[in-house]
C-alpha cells in the first residue's frame, strides 16, 4: 500500500505519458533486442509481451524466429497485423489455457518494472510456454541506479512509473517462488546515448559525497567533456549501463 502519493509523484504521474513523445526514444537498434537474440534458435516459436511498434518482431523474424506479438495498441496492433505478424489482443491469462501448442520463448523488454503485481505477470507467460520453454525479460538494471541514484531522485525510477526494482539477485531469487532456472543474464554497456545521463548522475553523487567544492574538482566544464570523450571512444564498454537482460528456463 503505497497511501498518500508525494505531490512530486503526482507531478510524475500526469506527465508520463508525455515524456516518450518529447524524449524521442528509438527502439529500433536497443542493445537488449541483440542480446535476446543470441538465446533464440531460428524456427523457435516466440510470443512478445507488449510488442508495440514491431522493433523486435521484425529482428527476430529477420533470424527465422516465427515471431508472435501480445499487444492491446489497436493501432500498434493493426500495423503488424499488416506487416503479416500473428498478433494477440487476448489476455495473457486467458490466452495461456487455450495455446496449442505452447511457446518455445516469451520475451518482455521494459514492461515488468511497470506492473503492479509483477509475480502474476511471470506466472501468466511461464503459462504461455512448454516445459523447458525460455523467459527473456529485460528491466532498468537495479543495481546501477542505486549507484548513480543512491537518494532515489529519479521520478521515473519510481511509482506510478516503476512499481519494482530488479536486479540480479531478485531473479535468482525467482528460482525459489517460480518453476525457473536462471540460465544466462546480461549487462549492457554504457549505451552513447546515456552518457550524458550517467555523467550527471555522477556529479550528484560526488557532490553528495565528497561537498560541493571538491565534486567541481573532479567534474567541471573543463574535465566532464573529457570524461564524456573517452566513455565515447570505448571506455563506456567498461562501465554497466542502464539495463539487465535476463534468460530464465521454465522447469515444470
Amino acid at each position: 500500500m503505497l497511501g498518500t502519493a508525494h505531490p512530486k509523484l503526482l507531478a510524475a504521474a500526469s506527465c508520463t505519458r508525455s515524456l516518450s513523445a518529447l524524449i524521442g526514444i528509438t527502439w529500433r537498434k536497443k542493445w537488449e533486442f541483440g542480446a535476446a537474440l543470441t538465446g533464440l534458435d531460428p524456427g523457435c516459436r516466440l510470443l512478445e509481451v507488449g510488442a508495440g511498434s514491431g522493433h523486435f518482431l521484425r529482428a527476430a523474424a529477420a533470424r527465422g524466429v516465427r515471431a508472435s506479438g501480445l499487444e492491446f495498441n489497436p493501432a500498434a496492433a493493426a500495423r503488424l497485423h499488416s506487416e503479416g505478424f500473428e498478433v494477440l489482443e487476448a489476455d495473457l491469462a486467458a490466452l495461456s489455457r487455450r495455446i496449442d501448442p505452447p511457446f518455445d520463448a516469451v520475451c518482455a523488454f521494459q514492461v515488468l518494472e511497470h506492473v503492479p503485481d509483477p509475480r502474476r505477470l511471470l506466472e501468466e507467460m511461464i503459462g504461455a510456454l512448454r516445459p523447458g520453454g525460455r523467459l527473456v525479460l529485460s528491466v532498468p538494471n537495479a543495481a546501477v541506479m542505486r549507484v548513480v541514484d543512491p537518494g532515489r531522485d529519479d521520478l521515473l525510477d519510481q511509482p506510478p512509473h516503476h512499481m519494482s526494482h530488479w536486479d540480479e539477485g531478485v531473479f535468482r531469487a525467482l528460482e525459489g517462488l517460480l518453476p525457473v532456472r536462471v540460465r544466462q543474464v546480461c549487462r549492457e554497456p554504457l549505451a552513447p546515448y546515456h552518457i550524458g545521463w550517467f555523467l550527471s548522475a555522477y556529479s550528484r553523487v560526488l557532490r553528495d559525497r565528497l561537498g560541493r567544492t571538491i565534486s567541481r574538482v573532479v567534474l567541471n566544464r573543463v574535465t566532464r567533456p573529457f570524461a564524456a570523450w573517452l566513455l565515447a571512444q570505448g571506455l563506456r564498454q567498461l562501465v554497466p549501463g542502464h539495463t539487465l537482460l535476463v534468460m530464465l528456463d521454465y522447469r515444470p
